[in-house]
């Protein structure tokens, strides 16, 4: 209660005297005041990190952590400043700290799962994006990764069934429709996987990949012409290609 009321003081005074000029200047000014204020320490880590000096905010991350082991923010925010090193191990760790002080913290469990999944450990991947999807059903980011999971199970039908909530949260998600396609491809329905790779196609007429493998879906279902124009449009994306390049009959 003490740390806000000096926050809110902070503020009031640089108001008044007119020198609040960033966020950098009213949250040392609020640790001037309170060098324990660990909700300061992690502000001012966000500013950093957001103003591109990450070396600058891990210490204050760390000292807030360190202060007040049940705030979860600052043990997020240096899972995420690990995984930006790729010291996966360090960015675990910080994770599983911000579900101990925060079990419903969402964004946590998502990485988890991504890492996990990095790490090739499917189930656990699965379990910790299911957690992430429960506590955050508008998350994208995790149910598109849910999805990536579920195929590398090779359960291609709760993968298809994924990648469709993803898309009923946003249509525009292009990632999601090719990875459609490709597993409408793969689980025998053409028509299906034609729709999403002409979607893909309309959003993203320079997916040289898309392209390629929507001309093996038109060759494998007959349309040998409407195949060779694909491939062709493939290799002119992508001219280096020789998968492309043998396809197009170049």
């Amino acid at each position: 209660m003490l740390g806000a009321w000096l926050i809110a003081a902070a503020v009031v005074g640089f108001q008044q005297v007119g020198i609040w000029e960033n966020s950098e200047t009213l949250w040392r000014h609020a640790l001037r005041l309170d060098p324990h204020n660990t909700i300061a320490l992690n502000s001012l880590g966000n500013y950093y990190v957001d103003t591109g000096q990450p070396g600058l905010a891990a210490p204050l991350y760390q000292d807030a952590a360190t202060r007040r082991p049940g705030f979860a923010n600052p043990h997020y925010n240096l899972g995420i400043l690990a995984l930006r090193d790729n010291r996966l191990a360090a960015a675990e760790r910080h994770f599983r700290h911000t579900l101990v002080a925060d079990p419903n913290y969402a964004r946590a469990a998502a990485q988890l799962g991504t890492l996990a999944r990095r790490q090739g450990n499917p189930a656990l991947a699965e379990r910790f994006l299911r957690d992430a999807v429960r506590l955050d059903p508008g998350d994208i980011a995790a149910r598109f990764d849910l999805g990536q999971v579920l195929q590398d199970l090779g359960r291609l039908d709760a993968a298809i069934a994924a990648f469709q909530d993803v898309l009923r949260l946003d249509p525009g998600y292009v990632r999601a429709r090719f990875k459609l396609a490709v597993l409408y491809h793969q689980t025998g329905l053409p028509n299906d996987a034609a729709r999403e790779y002409q979607a893909v196609l309309r959003m993203q007429p320079a997916n040289h990949q898309a392209w390629y493998n929507y001309g093996l879906l038109l060759r494998a279902t007959g349309h040998a012409d409407d195949a060779r124009q694909a491939f062709r449009e493939a290799l002119r994306l992508n001219p280096d290609d020789p998968d492309y390049r043998q396809a197009a009959g170049e």
